[in-house]
């Protein structure tokens, strides 16, 4: 942490550890630091007003350096925030203006859109890509900054008049603010539309504010008593319900486009389509991951796969972040009839080459993780579609995959370990990827290695810490893909074990053919 001492001109860097400070004193002409802040160059630039001011720049071992040229003596530089567009931008209280320092030190300042009085006090980079400023004299104001062209737009509407904006930070999507004179902290979205806190009561007088990684809002009051106080602005996702009745699906198109608006609130938020032809669902579409400051106004689009003509589904979003869950009201659409010549379709979902799969619980527990998720989701016991790209967990359960071939399908069994499906849309082979790491428990110096193929005793695969996926098929095209190996089957049962000494391919029907990754050889495996 560094942190600017005004009255003693010196900067200071604390250990997050030791909390012990390390002093690094100005030199002449550098002389009452103001605001500080990381550069994209890895120094520290800070702003100082001793002197006629100038914009500062600190080595992590406190190498200083000094830039004036540019810059309109005696105008109290004040804060300072790194840009979106690798430059430093900064305040002039007096001036007024904004500036914009380049890592080689060239100075240029804005005044354009500022009046005499205005005071631009602090500043931050927003969630938008621009640059936004307190503007403490006058009526007050806040103002944003376009970093592109240097244009400054002023925002009073829903501001009190002359409550002395001061601190500035950007955090949950928004920009948040404290009013010094007027006891309050505000947040201005955007599009440009402020949103004031109750008031804070008389005695407060909040000044700098800043965000935490949980997305919180903390700001210190600096009346007697002086005091730090918490907003959090952040909560459940909300999504919007989809229309009814949309989309329409043309004939002999099997996939379907479905968009929602969904809130994240000012938490990374995870979302999925879960989709059928009843209130069950049973089959996954697209998923994702919104970002925490994607704001009120986002949407997101999924795709539906694998439909079937003259069929009505019925389908919902589901966004879930830390703070909870929402569940979209159900909507339906319904596909085209199937074109004349065309063959009848099999009543069910249908698995999309490259794209999904049919998985259906056999036995035990079954769960799967969607593309882009870290949630484990029960796999509906009556089977469904999931996304190529999805984490299953059989390793308490037996799962059935159909798989979509050229022509036709597929259907393996797997259990007792866990794996990733993947299909390429050019190719029917379906590759169940493992953890592909040394099992826990191994010595630190364990070297995975294609250790033994094809029937290796039971008893000695036991004796070493161990991760096993079992797999069966009928002349399928499956491969699993371990560690340091990858076994394609030929229609067998087969096991993929990583263990401490290395990956054993063990066969108990038919015959795989092994690739050591390694040693870049292929052995047929046989059982014995």
């Amino acid at each position: 942490m560094w942190v600017t001492g005004h009255d003693r001109s010196e900067i200071y860097r604390f250990s997050v550890v030791g909390g012990f400070p390390s002093t690094y004193t100005l030199t002449a002409p550098m002389a009452t630091p103001g605001g500080i802040a990381s550069g994209p160059d890895g120094a520290l630039w800070f702003t100082y007003t001793g002197n006629g001011g100038g914009i500062g720049r600190s080595t992590t071992t406190g190498t200083l350096s000094s830039y004036t040229a540019g810059l309109t003596p005696g105008m109290s530089p004040t804060d300072i925030a790194a840009g979106p567009d690798g430059n430093l931008w900064f305040t002039l209280k007096d001036l007024p203006a904004v500036g914009r320092i380049t890592t080689a030190g060239v100075i240029t300042e804005f005044t354009a859109g500022l009046s005499a009085g205005d005071a631009p006090e602090q500043i931050t980079a927003g969630p938008d890509g621009n640059l936004w400023v307190t503007l403490q004299g006058g009526p007050g104001a806040i103002a944003r900054v376009e970093p592109a062209t240097g244009t400054i737009t002023r925002f009073t509407a829903g501001l009190p008049v002359g409550a002395a904006p001061a601190g500035i930070a950007s955090g949950a999507g928004r920009v948040w603010f404290t009013l010094r004179d007027g006891n309050r902290v505000g947040s201005i979205g955007t599009d440009g539309a402020i949103e004031m806190i109750p008031s804070l009561g008389t005695g407060v007088a909040p000044e700098g504010i800043a965000p935490d990684t949980l997305g919180r809002i903390w700001f210190v009051g600096r009346a007697s008593p002086a005091r730090v106080s918490r907003i959090d602005p952040t909560g459940a996702p909300t999504a919007n319900a989809p229309a009814a009745g949309t989309p329409a699906v043309a004939p002999g198109v099997r996939d379907a486009t479905v968009t929602v608006p969904v809130n994240p609130n000012g938490l990374e938020t995870e979302w999925h389509v879960r989709f059928g032809p009843t209130d069950a669902f049973g089959s996954f579409g697209d998923s994702g991951t919104l970002a925490a400051d994607a704001g009120p106004g986002a949407t997101v689009t999924a795709r539906i796969g694998g439909l079937l003509p003259a069929t009505t589904y019925r389908y919902q979003f589901v966004a879930v972040n830390a703070a909870g869950t929402a569940v979209t009201t159900t909507a339906a659409f319904t596909t085209a009839d199937a074109p004349a010549d065309a063959p009848p379709a099999p009543p069910t979902v249908q698995p999309v080459l490259g794209r999904s799969v049919i998985a259906t619980p056999l036995a035990g527990t079954v769960t799967i993780r969607l593309p882009g998720s870290r949630r484990w989701l029960p796999l509906a016991a009556r089977g469904g579609q999931i996304p190529v790209g999805s984490r299953i967990d059989a390793r308490h359960g037996r799962v059935r995959l159909r798989t979509a071939l050229r022509a036709g399908t597929q259907e393996g069994e797997f259990w007792a370990g866990r794996f990733t499906v993947g299909q390429s849309r050019r190719a029917a082979m379906v590759t169940l990827t493992t953890d592909r790491t040394v099992p826990a428990g191994c010595p630190r110096a364990a070297v995975p290695r294609l250790a033994a193929l094809a029937g290796a005793p039971d008893g000695a695969i036991a004796k070493r810490k161990r991760r096993t996926l079992w797999g069966k098929d009928h002349r399928g095209r499956f491969r699993t893909h371990g560690y340091d190996s990858v076994a394609t089957v030929r229609g067998t049962e087969w096991a993929t074990i990583e263990t401490c000494a290395g990956t054993i391919t063990r066969v108990v029907r038919g015959s795989v053919s092994v690739r050591d990754l390694r040693a870049a050889r292929t052995v047929l495996a046989r059982r014995r």
